[in-house]
């Protein structure tokens, strides 16, 4: 590789490195060692003590930009791998060249923080370019992991969705209307899947969702709402959770089995899943509470620092608003059944 991070985090090239520094893969974050000699141009290589996991990595960044370059030439773009962009002191996976078209897709193998994300994904946004970020279809294993959700986008066309690639059938795929409140022990996701054949270029500005797929996922059993309390009250993690609740008057047996029978799940909020839904639960028990309000209270829980959205870097649309909606449904449809309520 012709690239690497420096110990600052700052991407240098190899023809500008020195010896005396430390720099790291940016695929992988191991430590990788600057190769210079007569003969051959100065490069990057990967300390052998990591080399089964750089290659991994590299085969499988690799395979994903070739697909994409594949896809590209059959439908008559340039394109550009691996593009060096010395203003941001970073270097684009694929760059496509199309007309008034710049677009940089980039495979997102390693798990990087939401900081750095975020941080590449605007410098990208200062120059113009337009960027997509693609998954590795076969690494989604659910909605739990931290990284998929700090991947989503929202537009109303899809609901909350993500991009991926499927490495070994050779496809483009988009998971899109995906829950935003769901119950762990079973939810299912749907999906698109676009073939090597169509010109991805055009699915990705406007997707059609002509044959959906669905994914279903299944973790754990349901459990009985004494147990979930118990173990609630036993973790200390909860004990401001269930503090809050205090302060508005109630306890964890005060709320509705229903609550804690399974282990509910949500993408906007960093609190657990059951204290969101219980907090607009005991808004909505209230007299003056109503569904038409709840938007207005769930934001008065985050200026008062009660509820925190998660950094999603990607993020362009208005998911909080989805997420009230839903929990407004979820609720309203609870309330039908007594036993439940």
């Amino acid at each position: 590789m012709y690239a690497a991070l420096s110990s600052r985090g700052i991407l240098v090239y190899a023809n500008q490195a020195t010896l005396e520094g430390k720099y790291y893969c940016p695929d992988c974050r191991q430590r990788v060692q600057l190769i210079q000699g007569a003969g051959q141009q100065a490069h990057f290589r990967h300390q052998s003590r990591n080399k089964r996991l750089a290659g991994a990595e590299s085969d499988q960044h690799k395979k994903a930009k070739a697909l994409l370059a594949a896809n590209a030439s059959r439908h008559g773009y340039h394109y550009c791998l691996e593009y060096p962009l010395k203003d941001l002191d970073q270097i684009a996976d694929f760059l496509l060249i199309k007309k008034d078209l710049l677009r940089v897709l980039e495979f997102q193998k390693s798990k990087i923080s939401s900081a750095s994300l975020a941080g590449r994904h605007k410098s990208y946004l200062r120059l113009g370019l337009e960027v997509i970020w693609l998954l590795d279809h076969q690494a989604v294993t659910g909605l739990e992991s931290q990284w998929i959700r700090q991947n989503l986008n929202y537009q109303a066309s899809l609901g909350a969705y993500f991009w991926a690639l499927d490495l070994a059938a050779g496809d483009l795929l988009l998971y899109h209307h995906l829950p935003i409140i769901y119950a762990k022990e079973s939810y299912a996701c749907s999906y698109q899947r676009y073939s090597n054949q169509v010109d991805w270029q055009n699915v990705l500005t406007q997707p059609s969702l002509n044959s959906t797929q669905t994914r279903f996922f299944k973790k754990g059993r349901k459990r009985s709402s004494q147990q979930a309390i118990a173990q609630l009250q036993a973790n200390p993690q909860a004990r401001p959770y269930i503090y809050q609740l205090y302060e508005l008057g109630f306890s964890l047996m005060d709320l509705p089995e229903w609550l804690f029978s399974y282990r509910w799940q949500e993408l906007y909020f960093k609190e657990p899943a059951w204290l969101v839904l219980a907090l607009a639960w005991i808004y909505l028990t209230n007299e003056s509470g109503d569904f038409f309000s709840l938007r207005d209270y769930l934001t008065q829980q985050i200026a008062r620092g009660r509820l925190h959205p998660r950094p999603m870097p990607l993020m362009t649309g208005d998911l909080f608003g989805l997420t009230a909606t839903v929990i407004e449904a979820l609720i309203f449809s609870l309330a039908k059944a007594p036993t439940l309520w």
